[in-house]
């Protein structure tokens, strides 16, 4: 399996595009908070709009969790357990 961009690089590649993650975030009715978060967790809509902002696929940005079509790849049962328990910790 391929490795995801660091998020440092995707940062710096919306950089060079002549924005940044809130300015994106805000043209979009997104919370700048949402378009960090993406960065490290599932967010397809705002992970949509940061691959679009530097010409790339969500496949080649997070390839852990898109597939070559760019469709959302499932879980695997140990994600799903870390994710509920990162929910239950943020309730």
């Amino acid at each position: 399996m391929r490795k995801s961009w660091h998020n440092a690089d995707i940062v710096a590649a919306v950089k060079k595009a002549g924005t940044s993650l809130a300015k994106l975030a805000e043209a979009n009715d997104f919370r700048p908070s949402t378009f960090r978060a993406a960065l490290h967790r599932r967010h397809p809509k705002a992970q949509q709009i940061i691959a679009n902002a530097i010409g790339r696929s969500r496949h080649e940005l997070w390839p852990n969790w898109y597939g070559r079509n760019d469709q959302l790849l499932p879980l695997t049962p140990f994600q799903r357990r870390a994710f509920a328990r990162a929910e239950r910790s943020a309730a």
